[in-house]
């Protein structure tokens, strides 16, 4: 879901993660409380953003139209193009560690604050290109889904989030906004992998598996197929993918004011 305008929308969150801790370099746990399924949400566990989970059977069914398919695509190209970029940047900040360890004049502790300081920049650009990279191979699921998905672009105003048909076609409402496009294609991915439900299906009540894990998710995939850019909160803004946090989303607005991601809203 996005910020702009409407209405608060209505989510579940299972008793046994009610009163989970959360922690922004290990963010894993599970999320069906009342069987044996397995799924779950990794952020920063090794570097990785990957959902995990049970994927639907596949049956080769491509996108709604033509339309759709070529968003899809011109989303898989932008991905293309930022991983290009971030790789640059990946090769820049190794280059940079090998001029600190090669340079004699430092002492050691300046050495290891510099080389400290690198590193941390090496896993947020690491850690942008995993989240795009399970974006980029997300899309690809989606037209290979049993699932038909459709791209529907809205006003500003108008809440962006994810709609379905009684007939189970899902539409990803977006801005037309690269980062929008990508955030909001985030849960259609997230809906194929069963974190999310409709309630009824035919409406665009959504039932939310780990719901701030599923929204650092896709604002996580806006700010890295963006190079940074996401909506303003009250909490600051993000330097680094790693500020996509619980407490970041807790300042976040729709257009009346209204907080969208307090932990009162999931109770």
């Amino acid at each position: 879901m996005s910020i702009s305008g409407g209405s608060v929308l209505q989510y579940a969150i299972p008793h046994c993660i009610s009163n989970i801790s959360w922690n922004l370099y290990i963010f894993h746990h599970h999320i069906d409380c009342d069987s044996e399924q397995k799924n779950s949400i990794d952020f920063f566990e090794n570097g990785s953003w990957e959902i995990q989970g049970e994927f639907g059977t596949k049956n080769g069914r491509e996108w709604k139209n033509d339309r759709d398919k070529k968003i899809a695509e011109q989303i898989q190209s932008e991905v293309v193009n930022r991983d290009k970029s971030l790789a640059k940047q990946e090769a820049r900040i190794n280059a940079k560690i090998d001029n600190i360890n090669n340079n004699a004049k430092l002492s050691d502790d300046k050495r290891s604050q510099q080389i400290a300081t690198q590193q941390n920049k090496l896993e947020a650009v690491k850690t942008e290109r995993n989240i795009i990279s399970t974006l980029d191979k997300g899309i690809t699921q989606l037209g290979a889904s049993k699932t038909v998905y459709t791209f529907n672009t809205v006003e500003s105003g108008i809440t962006a989030t994810l709609s379905s048909q009684k007939d189970g076609t899902v539409i990803i409402n977006n801005y037309g906004t690269l980062g929008n496009r990508s955030h909001e294609t985030s849960h259609a991915i997230q809906y194929d992998n069963h974190l999310i439900t409709f309630n009824p299906l035919g409406s665009n009540n959504l039932l939310m598996r780990n719901p701030l894990g599923i929204e650092i998710q896709a604002y996580g995939t806006e700010y890295s197929i963006t190079g940074g850019i996401v909506p303003l909160s009250d909490n600051g803004t993000p330097k680094s993918i790693f500020g996509i946090t619980p407490n970041w989303l807790y300042g976040l607005k729709d257009s009346s004011g209204t907080y969208l991601y307090r932990p009162s809203n999931y109770k």
